[in-house]
């Protein structure tokens, strides 16, 4: 998911809230979860790979390694792991 690749309104906003976990957590600014793909999600999922672990390179695009990276990354959030966003990110087969 990202420039160039399908993207589906409800997997974008998953992607927007999940990034904003991260974010919040780095101290820095939201971004909008308006389920459009844009600059401001390409650029929060960059920064998102650039900084955590095992999310595949910093492309800003959501592959499966991404997807489970935010998925994973605050287990606080009932639309991550298994939540309701489970469905709509790729992740690694097995997952």
């Amino acid at each position: 998911m990202g420039d160039g690749h399908s993207k589906n309104a409800t997997a974008v906003w998953c992607v927007q809230h999940l990034v904003n976990d991260y974010r919040r957590r780095a101290g820095s600014a939201a971004i909008a979860e308006d389920s459009v793909w844009g600059p401001q999600t390409r650029n929060a999922v960059y920064d998102f790979q650039a900084n955590t672990d095992n999310t595949g390179p910093a492309d800003g695009v959501v592959g499966p390694l991404t997807g489970r990276g935010l998925l994973n990354y605050d287990a606080t959030d009932r639309f991550a792991g298994h939540g309701y966003c489970y469905g709509y990110l790729p992740t690694p087969s097995g997952y």
